[in-house]
Parts: C-alpha cells; structure tokens; sequence
C-alpha cells in the first residue's frame, strides 16, 4: 500500500529520516516523546499509526489513526492511512470484513485524488478482494500517471495470472524486473508461473533460489516458497531434494498445510520405491493423525505402511480405525 505523503514530523529531520528510510521501530518511541509538547498531534498520530503500520502492528496503528480523525475527520491522508491498514490487515487474517471497509474508502479518495497512490490501494485492495478484472482498470490508470513503479507492473501481472492471461502476466512481470531486477515479489511470481504455467522447472528454480541469495529474510514473510522449491524438484523426479526443502519450510511455518500435504504426497511415493523411507513416513503420518484424529487419508497411510514393516497388529489396529 502507498500515501501520497509519507508523514512526517517536520519540526524534527531526525524522525523524518528515520520513516523515510523505514526505521520505524526507532522512530516510534521518538514521535511519542514529542507527543506532550507538539502542537500538531494530528500528524503525529498519523506518523505513528504509519510507523506502527510499517511493522505490522495493525492494532496500535488503527489506535493512532482514529485519534487523528477525531481531530480532522475530513483528513484524506488520514483516512488513506487507516484504509491501508484495514487493507492490509484484512489481506493477514483473511478478513472481507477489513477489506470492503478499506474498499469503501479507497474507492471514495479515488473520486477526489486521482493520483497514481490512489488508484494503487484501490487495486490492491480489490485484487485482495478477487475482484480482478476491476483491480486491472485500477492498476492501469495508477500506471497512467507513474509507468516508473515496478510494484504496480508486478502486482498488475499477477491479475493477469488470476485472468488466465499468462503472457500478458510475464509482459508485466519483465517490465517490473527492467525497473527493479531485485524485486523479489516479481522474480517468485514469475517463476511460480513458469513453472507450474509453462512447466519450466528448470527456470523456475534459477529464479526462486536467485530471491533466496539475495533477500535471506523473504522466506519468513513468504514460505511458501519451499512449497513452490519443493513441487518443481519433485515434478523434476527430485524427491529427496524436495524433502529437504519442504523440511526447511516447516521449520518456519510448522502449521503450513500446503507444505504438510505435499510432505504427505512425497513420503507416500518415497516410501513405496525406497523401504528406508518407512519409517520417516510413519512418524510423519502418526505425528498428522495427533493434529487430526479424523485424517482418514493419514491412517489409511499408516495401515499400508505398517503390513510393509509387517506390523500386522498396528497395522490391522488402523485398518479397525478405518473402518470404524
């Protein structure tokens, strides 16, 4: 999400640089200790709810921001703020709720500030919603008046992907790499269309592992990037590779159920070509039926695992399960 002015407290340079170089941890305690002494609490509330937005602390951020359109209710930065957050937040929890708040609003400030920011929420945030084909027009007008922002071509790419028009996808997607080559949003959504559009995997894989070399944090706020690692090895006949990958993954995100299920999908191939995966593949699918008692997939797994160790007594004790 964008404003069109990030805000700033400018009676002091400090704080400004540290928000415009996106340190907002440091910069939060600093606004709050000019809070008792400024006259313009307006903007410092707006400074911290961006800050605080700024690390995804979505509760403090909608606290500031109301406390600022108490004092301006009619503030378009202030309310383009809270709509970035909703949105945002919204996108985190999976809120529609959220979102067709952020909507309302966003499609509101459009109607008075037609700028590039404006029309950039407002298709990120219909996009979100899955209504692409208006979040399209959205993106195409933001471009209109800033053809310079590779977040706009990448994020218009991928309402293509969700269109169906992959070449129009990647068009974008080359575009937004010609303006920022490092943009690691772009590089993994071209190479997840690549590979699982155009069945690159080779490609594929050089553009994920690229991301991976060069912004060591991303896996962290996108993990499924083991689960995309792990279906192209696997497509290519790597399953011990894509083992490994889906292992890295689920040591950050343990509850992923795309990394689980495809871990599921590999021990089940593996174990039948290669007995020494049985007992990997038990532990595994003993460790699923403890999260889900009712995982008839899982315990069907274990019924035919344990006859291939010839544990015929657990084995027949899942079969019972199964059957009751």
């Amino acid at each position: 999400m964008n404003v069109s002015t990030i805000p700033t407290q400018q009676e002091n340079k400090e704080i400004g640089e540290l928000i415009s170089k996106g340190k907002y941890e440091d910069a939060i305690p600093k606004l709050k200790s000019l809070m008792n002494e400024s006259s313009d609490k307006e903007k410092l509330h707006n400074a911290l709810a961006w800050c605080y937005y700024g690390i995804s602390n979505y509760k403090e951020a909608l606290i500031h921001i109301e406390m600022s359109l108490e004092l301006n209710p009619q503030s378009l930065n202030s309310r383009s703020i809270k709509g970035c957050i909703l949105a945002e937040h919204g996108i985190e929890t999976k809120s529609k709720t959220k979102l067709l708040s952020a909507k309302e609003i966003f499609s509101e400030i459009v109607g008075v500030r037609k700028n590039w920011s404006s029309f950039y929420n407002l298709a990120n945030t219909l996009s979100a919603l899955g209504e692409y084909e208006e979040a399209k027009k959205m993106y195409i007008k933001s471009l209109k008046e800033n053809n310079k922002a590779a977040e706009t071509w990448k994020n218009l790419g991928s309402c293509y992907f969700h269109l169906g028009n992959h070449k129009k996808e990647l068009v974008c997607m080359d575009v937004a790499l010609s303006i920022n080559p490092r943009l690691s949003e772009a590089l993994i959504s071209k190479g997840v269309t690549l590979g699982v559009i155009f069945k690159n995997y080779i490609k594929a894989l050089n553009l994920i592992n690229s991301v991976l070399e060069n912004d060591k944090k991303i896996c962290y706020r996108w993990p499924t990037i083991y689960y995309w690692k792990a279906k192209f090895l696997s497509d290519l006949s790597e399953k011990e590779k894509a083992l490994n990958e889906l292992e890295e993954g689920l040591k950050i995100s343990p509850d992923s159920i795309h990394l689980l299920n495809l871990k599921a999908q590999i021990l089940s191939q593996l174990w039948r070509i290669d007995k020494d995966y049985l007992a990997k593949a038990s532990d595994f699918f003993e460790f699923r039926t403890r999260i889900n008692e009712e995982d008839l997939a899982s315990i069907r797994e274990l019924v035919l695992i344990y006859r291939a160790l010839e544990k015929n007594d657990k084995s027949l004790s899942y079969a019972l399960e199964l059957i009751n």
